[in-house]
């Protein structure tokens, strides 16, 4: 997972300039998922990778703020340790579990803590926040702090540590689970000489911001690359996407999609993602049907046959269907998703958009692309909606006719099913999912 990645920051994708050859690739042999969607934002996102669920539901409203340096200010949300998570799920079965880049999800000490060792991961090489994309620093190693600032590109530190955990799992022919969560191209957005060469005859935020995306997609070839010298590419389901849309401030494409990141436009959460996996995806294809990070944990565990009881509720879906054959098994979603950030909630299915504007913003919270201080309701208090348009997202993708006035009847139909899964929302983060006895 890459981080502050826009739509159009991939040549597949259509950008002018960044070059990511081996995305490219990738997208023209595996699953190219052209409506791949983010929750909301960093933290929250990453949440609803392990746990299937909306980061609502477990209390990760935006994302913890503040560079890995200020280790003495604790984060302000963390995962819940009652939440069941992916590694802890495919542990179950055998496997072996590592987390590489950035975690967000909680602290590595303090009262705060909340660590990928307390998550189900065997091995991590982790940073609490953001670091600089070019000779990082604040790294910790299994729970030790990792003496920095380590030297080059941050993606290519991550990878080198990533890669010998694989090649460890191959050798002792064990299957394994690995999260590679890049910090690139979030900032401090910095490159390397070479990959900043790439760029020479652009400007010095363009040539960092480019140079860095490539050097991260560069990282992505190391991968496939290695995976194939073992003999484990064709059975191994890897994923690529982002973790929600860039900044307005920095060079990073929307590919013309409105809105940007702490945003619920689409602009702000529509990522670029792809799946490879020879053995079941003999050709290439691309898809239209909407779906989410939410979905990776019940389509893994669909695969693997794996049912964890206590389960708390679900968000996603398998994606089985739509990966099994040619795909015409899953020809739309099955159910709508929906999404909460700041002052903004929204319900999508496979043609509309509804987009709920809240009342009062969240005090410092991310949401409609400002941050408030001082005013505003807690994080994750209801919010009751003040506005509401819609949108047919395959006709006007950019989200510029607004229908709530032609067609009252999807309108009204869209808000009874975004109010009550908000209520559910509600129910999840006062417990009500936790049936087992150990979770309180």
């Amino acid at each position: 997972m890459a981080d502050d990645l826009g739509y159009g920051d991939v040549g597949y994708n259509g950008h002018p300039i960044i070059k990511t050859p081996n995305l490219d690739a990738m997208s023209r042999e595996g699953l190219r998922f052209d409506r791949f969607y983010a929750p909301t934002v960093c933290s929250p996102t990453r949440g609803s990778v392990l746990t299937g669920r909306h980061p609502f539901r477990y209390g990760i409203f935006t994302a913890n703020a503040g560079p890995a340096e200020n280790e003495d200010i604790p984060s302000k949300y963390i995962l819940r340790h009652e939440e069941i998570t992916l590694a802890e799920a495919l542990k179950t079965a055998g496997y072996s579990t590592a987390h590489f880049g950035k975690w967000h999800l909680g602290d590595f000490k303090g009262p705060k803590k909340s660590s990928p060792d307390e998550h189900g991961f065997d091995h991590w090489f982790s940073t609490v926040r953001k670091v600089q994309t070019l000779d990082p620093d604040f790294y910790y190693e299994d729970g030790h702090r990792v003496p920095g600032p380590l030297k080059g590109d941050d993606s290519e530190v991550i990878m080198d540590r990533a890669l010998k955990f694989i090649r460890a799992s191959a050798a002792d022919h064990k299957p394994f689970l690995t999260l590679i969560w890049f910090h690139s191209p979030h900032e401090p957005t910095l490159a390397s000489h070479d990959y900043r060469a790439m760029y020479s005859k652009y400007p010095e935020k363009e040539q960092q911001y480019y140079g860095t995306v490539t050097a991260t997609d560069a990282q992505m070839g190391r991968l496939r690359t290695e995976l194939r010298t073992l003999g484990i590419a064709d059975n191994t389901l890897l994923w690529f996407c982002s973790d929600n849309g860039p900044w307005p401030n920095n060079p990073g494409s929307t590919a013309g999609l409105r809105g940007h990141k702490g945003q619920l436009w689409e602009g702000g959460i529509r990522m670029p993602a792809i799946l490879e996996w020879p053995a079941v995806i003999k050709h290439p294809r691309t898809t239209a049907v909407p779906i989410n990070s939410e979905d990776f944990y019940p389509t893994i565990l669909d695969y693997l046959a794996i049912t964890m009881p206590h389960q708390p509720k679900l968000d996603g879906i398998s994606l089985r269907p739509l990966i099994d054959g040619d795909g015409s098994a899953m020809p739309q979603r099955s159910h709508p998703m929906g999404f909460e950030l700041g002052n903004m909630a929204a319900w999508m299915d496979d043609r509309y958009k509804l987009v709920a504007i809240l009342q009062g913003p969240a005090d410092g919270e991310e949401g409609g692309g400002k941050k408030t201080k001082g005013r505003g309701k807690a994080a994750g208090q209801w919010r009751p909606i003040e506005k509401l348009t819609l949108y047919d997202l395959l006709a006007d993708p950019k989200e510029q006719h607004d229908l709530s006035t032609e067609k009252p009847d999807v309108l009204n139909s869209m808000r009874s099913s975004l109010e009550s899964w908000r209520h559910s929302c509600q129910e999840s983060f006062a417990g009500k999912d936790y049936t087992n006895p150990n979770q309180h």
